[in-house]
This record gives C-alpha cells, sequence and structure tokens, in this order.
C-alpha cells in the first residue's frame, strides 16, 4: 500500500475516471501544467485544488490529506484485518499483517501505531498460552494507551490482562484490572454495547470462580441482555472482510478501513456469543454442584442452543455438565443418552477428556450397581493418568479401586491397587498426610 502524494492522487483519480489531461484541465489550466503538478514538479494553489477536486469528483481534503494521516489510515485497515485473522485463528496472516505495520513504524515513527503492535504482538502470545511475553507486550500498550489517551485500546488491553490473571488463578490482579476499566468506562465511554459486554462478562466469569455466584448472575443478566441483540455475525463478518480486501486492492483506502471495522465489529460480536456459553456452562455446573438442578438445566439448556445454532465445537463441557445433571436427577436413560453423545467428542489426546467420561461412566455403573464395568473404567482411567506422567491422578484412581474392592469383599485386590497407589505417588514425590 503506497503512500500518495498531492499529484499521485489526481493521476490516481484521473485515470479511475477515464479522464485525459485535457479533460482534467478543462478551460482552466494547460494540460502541461496539469503534467507537472502530477509528477510532483509543481505545486498547485489552493484554489487550484479546489477546481481539480471539483473536476475529480472527489474532495479538497482528500487531496490535502497528509501523509501520516494517510499512514494511520493504512495501519489502521492492517489492524483491523489482523484482529479479523485472529479471530479466525489465522496467525499466519495476523503476523503478515503485523509485519506490515512494523514496515510502516521504521519509516514514519508514529506512536499509536508502536503501541498497537505491542498489543497485536501480546494477542498472538496470548492465542498461543505463552502468558509471560503477553502479560509484557500488554503493559507496554497500557502505557503508552495510557499516555496517548487511547481509552478504547486501553479497555481491551486491560480486558486482556484479566483473562491471563484468570488463566493463572490469579483473581485479585483480575478484580484490579476489572475495577480499572469499570473506571474508565465511567469516565470515558457513554455507551457501547460490545465493551460493556467484555467487562460484564469478565467480572461475571471472575465471580463465578470464586464461588460468589449471585453476582455472577447479575453481571451475567446484563452481557445477556446486550448479547439478545445479536443476530449471526460471523457471516456478516466474513463477507465484509472479502469486501474489505477487494477495496484495498482498488487503493481505496477509506472504503476498505470502513468494511474492515464493520468485520471486526461482528467477529467481535461472534466471539461475544461463544463466551456467553462459557459463562452459561460455569454457572450451570456451580448450579448442579450445589444441587439447585432446575436452574442449572436452563443455563445449560441456553448454552447448547448457542452451540448448535453457532457450531462452536465446544459441546463436550455442555454434554458433561448434562450427564451431571441427569445422574443427580435420578434420570439413568437421559445420562445415558448424554454419555453417548459425549464419547463421540472425547479427544484421546486430552486427558481431561479421557478422564471426565471415565468419572462420568463410572458414576453411571455405580448407580446401576454394574461394578465389574464400574472397575475396568477405573482401571482404565488410571493407565491414562500413568500413561499421559500423571502419577498423582493414577495414584489417585488405584486409591478409589481399592474402595470398590474394599466393598465387594476382595482385600486381596484391594491391597494390591494400594500397594500400586503408593508406587504412583511416590513416583510423583507426593507426600501422603497421615
Amino acid at each position: 500500500m503506497k503512500i500518495l502524494s498531492i499529484g499521485e492522487k489526481i493521476k490516481k483519480k484521473r485515470k479511475l475516471l477515464g479522464m485525459t489531461l485535457k479533460d482534467l484541465a478543462g478551460n482552466r489550466v494547460t494540460t502541461g501544467q496539469i503534467s507537472l503538478i502530477e509528477s510532483g514538479k509543481a505545486n498547485p494553489s489552493r484554489e487550484l485544488l479546489e477546481y481539480l477536486s471539483k473536476r475529480l469528483n472527489t474532495t479538497l481534503e482528500y487531496l490535502l490529506e497528509s501523509n501520516e494521516n494517510q499512514v494511520i489510515k493504512i495501519c489502521k485497515y492492517y489492524e483491523n484485518m489482523a484482529f479479523c485473522y485472529l479471530f479466525e485463528r489465522n496467525i499466519n496472516e495476523v503476523e503478515k499483517y503485523i509485519s506490515k505495520m512494523i514496515d510502516i513504524l521504521d519509516k514514519y515513527n508514529i506512536p499509536q501505531i508502536k503501541y498497537k503492535i505491542y498489543f497485536l504482538k501480546a494477542l498472538c502470545s496470548y492465542h498461543f498460552k505463552n502468558y509471560d511475553d503477553a502479560s509484557e507486550n500488554l503493559l507496554v500498550a497500557n502505557n503508552g494507551f495510557l499516555e496517548l489517551s487511547m481509552y478504547d485500546e486501553l479497555v481491551k488491553s486491560l480486558l486482556y490482562l484479566s483473562y491471563i490473571s484468570i488463566e493463572q488463578e490469579n483473581y485479585i490482579s483480575a478484580l484490579v484490572h476489572l475495577e480499572c476499566i469499570v473506571k474508565i468506562i465511567d469516565n470515558y465511554f457513554s455507551k457501547n454495547d460490545l465493551l460493556f459486554f467484555e467487562v460484564y462478562y469478565l467480572i461475571s466469569k471472575n465471580y463465578i470462580l470464586i464461588g460468589n455466584i449471585y453476582k455472577g448472575e447479575y453481571y451475567l443478566d446484563k452481557s445477556i441482555e446486550i448479547l439478545n441483540k445479536i443476530y449471526d455475525p460471523r457471516n456478516s463478518a466474513l463477507f465484509f472482510m472479502k469486501q474489505a480486501i477487494e477495496y484495498m486492492e482498488d487503493e481505496d483506502i477509506d472504503n476498505g478501513i470502513k468494511f474492515s471495522e464493520m468485520s471486526r465489529k461482528n467477529f467481535e460480536e461472534f466471539t461475544s456469543l461463544e463466551k456467553r456459553q462459557e459463562v452459561e456452562i460455569g454457572i450451570s455446573k456451580y448450579l448442579i454442584d450445589k444441587n439447585n438442578i432446575s436452574e442449572g438445566e436452563e443455563y445449560l439448556v441456553r448454552a447448547k442452543s448457542i452451540n448448535m445454532l453457532y457450531d462452536f465445537k465446544n459441546l463436550f463441557k455442555t454434554y458433561k455438565n448434562f450427564v451431571e445433571l441427569y445422574i443427580k436427577k435420578d434420570n439413568i436413560s437421559k445420562a445415558k443418552y448424554y454419555l453417548f453423545n459425549l464419547e463421540e467428542l472425547v479427544d484421546f489426546n486430552n486427558l481431561e477428556n479421557l478422564l471426565d467420561f471415565c468419572i462420568l461412566k463410572y458414576k453411571i455403573h455405580i448407580y446401576e450397581k454394574n461394578y465389574s464395568d464400574a472397575e475396568i473404567v477405573l482401571i482404565l482411567a488410571h493407565n491414562f493418568s500413568k500413561d499421559f506422567g500423571e502419577y498423582i491422578r493414577a495414584g489417585d484412581f488405584c486409591l478409589e479401586l481399592s474402595k470398590l474392592y474394599f466393598k465387594r469383599g476382595k482385600i486381596e485386590e484391594c491391597k494390591s491397587v494400594l500397594q500400586e497407589a503408593l508406587i504412583q505417588y511416590e513416583k510423583s514425590d507426593y507426600k501422603l498426610s497421615l
């Protein structure tokens, strides 16, 4: 993408309109003067530029736009496209657009571009769960955004720091970031639905994680109120993204930016739906664990509906909670139905998936007093844990198996698996408390 001089803009517009030098000159100037202006060998007066802008069906502001403004616009397009590809999890394309921004920064050294690059780099690191690098880049971006009064970007940067804190179970740090966000929104934003959703969602998730379901539900309701306005954003996002690329290929920067921003907004809304589903699942699990079965089921049904409508590829947690729900409701036929569906979603390279499935299957076998199959499931879970090098969990399954053997009067088998539990704990340097 090229930064255009006044003469280059005039020539570009003239060519797009299919005008000759004579057509543009009219009765006001000579073709030679137009040629000199287009080649940068002559500087037109403001009065002449007003005349040429009308002939070219454009604005004086476009012709007089500074190089810096053009650079900022082009980088805005690159930034928007990087975000779009980030939502599509196409990191190669994200890095390509970051490189384009770096090339421009090397030439023009515009601070706001520099800090946006730090922010985009942080999101790439966050995508790969490299939280140390992500935090380091976010903190640099934060300082720059604050210094330049870029409050929209500052809020988004603080949001990701909150996400990282929650991932690392540092809930106090997360709350500090969230309180900063609330203050910024109160002081500098009158209304921004998507931004409010991000904040409410994160506050809700944080309260759920620390066990404060009431505040979690309060903020979830506020976010759901916003999300109910959302239609089908992903297809719109992809359409706008395609239009943006086509406009930029035609060097129509303004429309390129316009459509890239529309695409980015729709991708953000689509991501918001995915976050809503995660919160619904989290609250359902909390309610089910507290034996609040009916409300837990309502949240699960909503989470399932969102997933089925938008195909988020993360039905595992939803179906897992449905199995737990129906076991507690003594509806084993429905529990088994969801367990059957869950089996098709198990990722055999994911130990958490495998063990969650085994534990649910074990619970159903115990409920049905099918102790032989329950024994087999525990042995499988023990072997999976051992194969993945999770020796403490392997030992825990041995302990559970020993209880089963003891209840069934299989004393020798009970002794044997207790010995195996000790072996597994020793491998992990786990100290048993006596």
